[in-house]
């Protein structure tokens, strides 16, 4: 019979695996890995646009995707399946009034 401490640790790896882990990108971090899940939610704020992604490590990771990556996403044509590559390039601002994160991605698409 098994340790109950024992139990626990096997309990706990178990939750942390199964956590979702969301990309907070600094200046020139970079996402990059399979394309998982693509889809939506309703939150507090409204409906959310998202794909997840998996590591080359085997994590998967959560991007939410404000409007400059939604329109990305969409002109690449990206797909669950997909390998992509998602670069934080910062907030930049065109008129000083409004500031909008901006990004750049590559897609490798599987078909």
């Amino acid at each position: 019979m098994a340790n109950l401490r024992e139990i626990l640790e096997q309990r706990k790896a178990e939750r942390i695996k199964n956590t979702t882990l969301f990309w907070r990108p600094i200046i020139g971090d970079v996402m990059e890995g399979t394309v998982v899940d693509i889809g939506s939610v309703i939150t507090s704020l409204g409906e959310s646009n998202y794909i997840d992604v998996m590591t080359d490590t085997g994590e998967i990771v959560t991007i939410w995707l404000n409007t400059v990556l939604q329109a990305l996403v969409e002109k690449e044509k990206v797909k669950k399946g997909d390998r992509i590559a998602v670069e934080y390039l910062g907030v930049r601002s065109k008129n000083k009034k409004i500031a909008h994160k901006e990004y750049v991605i590559a897609v490798e698409h599987t078909s």
